[in-house]
């Protein structure tokens, strides 16, 4: 996820570039070979229903505060991004990413609170937005062009656009969830695959491996609900799964700081070695 290089100025092999479209095309083919994608018969049955200091459900619905921290930690660092230059797409995928995850907060923390099918889209819709700011961004500083949103406008196009099948579906009498889960498998596989092609720098893929690694570890014991609550007495698995999805959002913000760390230290290096070079 470099801010200063052109990806386009690469020479990347034609089949390597058609490589993320191609599979992306397969999975959607695999979606629509599969068929509906059903949700789990009760989408509102926690294992934690357990209320303190008056709030409902209270180890759910506080967990969801970390995202919020999170965003607002990541929000810190946009005007200095902005003025070390980060392109447009970019600047504008961490802006939907960070936005997204100050979203979820709120709207997962309001789901919980109130467990109805009315509120459930507060709480997905944000966590699918998040991943497609993710995705863009990546895409951005690999294989994009610099001030093209157009994969962006596409990404969160086709996220609202899984919700409103999603929704026309469950009216419907049976609730399709396949293209939402779509978009976290093509999360899962374009990235790794973008830095991979385009040779991002080892950092970001820390950054991003990290995440990606703490996503899945959150769907994990995201569905291990009610077995982690009888193991634990204290804590369930969704309640983790918030706090590993906060995790998985924190190596992103944190790759954010450290661009911005090392592009002050560079400035306070450089006149240093224009007058070495000048004496």
């Amino acid at each position: 996820m470099k801010t200063t290089a052109t990806p386009s100025a690469r020479v990347i092999p034609a089949y390597l570039r058609a490589l993320p479209p191609l599979v992306t095309v397969l999975m959607i083919g695999a979606l629509l070979w599969h068929g509906t994608v059903p949700e789990r018969s009760n989408p509102h049955d926690y294992a934690d229903l357990r209320a303190f200091a008056g709030i409902a459900n209270f180890g759910d619905v506080v967990s969801c505060l970390g995202f919020l921290l999170v965003s607002i930690w990541g929000a810190s660092y946009l005007g200095a991004l902005r003025r070390l230059g980060t392109a447009p797409a970019a600047w504008n995928s961490y802006a939907v990413f960070l936005a997204s995850l100050a979203f979820t907060a709120v709207g997962a923390g309001y789901y919980h609170a109130v467990l109805s099918d009315a509120s459930l889209l507060y709480s997905r819709l944000p966590n699918v937005l998040m991943l497609v700011g993710l995705i863009s961004l990546v895409r951005a500083e690999t294989a994009g062009q610099p001030n093209d949103n157009r994969f962006l406008l596409a990404g969160l196009a086709a996220a609202v656009g899984s919700f409103v099948w999603y929704s026309v579906s469950k009216a419907n009498g049976k609730a399709d969830t396949g293209p939402i889960y779509l978009i976290q498998f093509l999360c899962l596989v374009l990235i790794p695959l973008w830095q991979a092609i385009y040779k991002a720098p080892f950092a970001d893929k820390v950054a991003v491996y990290c995440a990606l690694a703490m996503f899945l570890l959150s769907q994990v014991v995201g569905g291990r609900d009610a077995q982690i609550l009888q193991a634990t007495g204290w804590i369930s698995g969704h309640t983790i799964f918030h706090l590993f999805g906060t995790a998985a959002a924190a190596p992103i913000v944190w790759n954010m700081r450290r661009r911005v760390l090392q592009a002050k230290a560079q400035a306070l290096v450089a006149p240093a070695a224009a007058v070495r070079k000048a004496a």
